[in-house]
């Protein structure tokens, strides 16, 4: 990475935490993050504890993964999903913590998959995900999506 590059990311990733979700001392903070963004991911868990967090979570999401279940998986598997990730969230929006994050997928990681079952699973994990998402429009937590850089999108 170049030293503008580097310092403006630094930059966008102090925005990001003093100004977007506002951590405070002693708040926890929950970053998402997909593999790729991991130099924004890093910048943001130094900025939340420079800005006083008491504990940063990252979730890391590797898309791969999700592409890999739709090429391989049972297929009456796809009305699954989950409770560990919407428990998380959920626990982070009750308490008032903060979230991040960072968008920053291939947007046509699944085109060539079968689109009955995109929309069996994305229907799984909306319903699992409802309480965590009932918190956040009642504007429970400080919550923030920023992009991240990706060759797939630029491409697009």
């Amino acid at each position: 990475m170049s030293l503008d590059f580097e310092q403006n990311l630094r930059m966008y990733a102090d925005l990001a935490v003093k100004i977007g979700v506002n951590v405070q001392p002693g708040q926890r903070v929950m970053i998402r993050a997909p593999l790729d963004s991991a130099p924004l991911a890093r910048l943001l868990v130094a900025g939340a504890y420079q800005a006083g967090a008491r504990l940063v979570d990252v979730i890391w999401e590797d898309e791969q993964l999700e592409l890999i279940r739709f090429q391989h998986a049972p297929r009456d598997s796809f009305e699954e999903s989950s409770n560990w990730l919407p428990n998380a969230l959920l626990e982070y929006a009750q308490r008032g913590d903060a979230l991040i994050t960072i968008a920053g997928e291939d947007p046509d990681l699944l085109k060539d998959q079968d689109a009955n079952l995109i929309a069996l699973a994305r229907k799984a994990s909306d319903i699992k995900i409802a309480p965590f998402m009932d918190v956040l429009m009642r504007s429970g937590l400080n919550w923030l999506v920023v992009s991240a850089p990706v060759a797939s999108w630029a491409a697009k």
